[in-house]
């Protein structure tokens, strides 16, 4: 099973820091040291392939990745100056169409090969600019025959304005072995299925359970134990318990990152110091669930929430989590 996360650029609800912050936090990490050769021998004749299945945001900032398009990344050969998804045609006669693309301002590198004695790998790629970050991820147990399936999320970060961009997508597909098609013939949880192609079968075989974390809006993996510091956030529709983040781990930030609060009322124009962790959720109704049932959409688009749930506070004194 594979699960991969791109950060590439981004539009989501919550608003982020420029791209070199995150940058910076990844540089910090232990993680962030460059691949052995015998690593990237290791990855090196993989085909990852799949089709979106949800797109949130503009990723590109002129025009949003289309559900259903479908992209390929060799990584032995990787793509220098753009991330190209390819619409498919329901009438064969007809030529595939653009399903837009992820415009890269530097050229994507393997940063992390991380095996697991259970023979899990985990997989970095990244493309890093002042002006944008592209970060790959991938969990993956290693095709050992012909493909394992995948679970791909994408995640984007560019900086413009006072805020930048951030975007979400979220597709299914394989990891294959060069040129190798299909499926193994026992399929773990989470593999695909050799029964697939009926059309009451899920796609992937139920009860997998390990996916990893993502990167969160604080530009650490979500469930990293943090301290954060700032104020509530005053300007526009964002209520009582959205702190603007201005300092992480003792890091001050080049631009502050607005961020919900479960369970936590801000005071007013006090400063805050918490302990605790990034988590999220999804809101909305999904597009094909709005399709399928005929209900109207609700106020808040199908998307993903990025919260903060504190463990303690630092500070001011006697604020109270619920």
């Amino acid at each position: 099973m594979i699960a991969v996360c791109l950060i590439a650029t981004m539009g989501v609800h919550a608003a982020a820091e420029p791209s070199n912050r995150a940058a910076e936090s990844s540089r910090q990490s232990p993680d962030s040291e460059k691949p052995s050769t015998e690593d990237l021998a290791l990855v090196k004749g993989l085909i990852l392939t799949g089709a979106l299945n949800q797109a949130i945001g503009t990723f590109t900032g002129y025009s949003r990745l289309d559900v259903g398009a479908t992209f390929e990344l060799d990584l032995s050969n990787l793509p220098k100056d753009k991330i190209e998804f390819t619409r498919p045609s329901s009438n064969p006669e007809e030529r595939p169409g653009s399903g837009g693309y992820i415009p890269l301002l530097a050229p994507i590198e393997i940063t992390k090969v991380k095996k697991s004695e259970e023979g899990h790998v985990s997989i970095d790629l990244s493309a890093k600019d002042p002006r944008q970050q592209v970060l790959i991820q991938i969990v993956s147990d290693l095709p050992t025959v012909k493909s394992s399936s995948a679970y791909v999320t994408f995640y984007g970060e560019s900086a413009g304005g006072l805020i930048g961009n951030r975007s979400l997508a979220d597709a299914r597909g394989e990891l294959k072995v060069g040129d190798s098609v299909g499926a193994d013939v026992n399929p773990k949880a989470g593999e695909p299925d050799p029964q697939n192609g009926r059309n009451d079968v899920p796609p992937f075989k139920p009860g997998y359970k390990n996916v990893e974390p993502p990167v969160g809006s604080l530009g650490y993996n979500i469930g990293s134990y943090l301290t954060i510091e700032g104020v509530r956030q005053e300007v526009g529709k964002v209520g009582n318990q959205t702190l603007r983040v201005d300092t992480i781990n003792g890091h001050k930030l080049e631009q502050p990152v607005p961020i919900w609060m479960n369970g936590v009322e801000l005071p007013a124009k006090e400063r805050c110091i918490f302990k605790g962790y990034e988590t999220g959720e999804w809101i909305g109704v999904p597009e094909e669930v709005l399709r399928a049932t005929g209900k109207p959409a609700p106020q808040a688009g199908w998307q993903f929430r990025f919260s903060f749930a504190a463990t303690s506070v630092e500070q001011p004194k006697g604020l109270k989590i619920e």
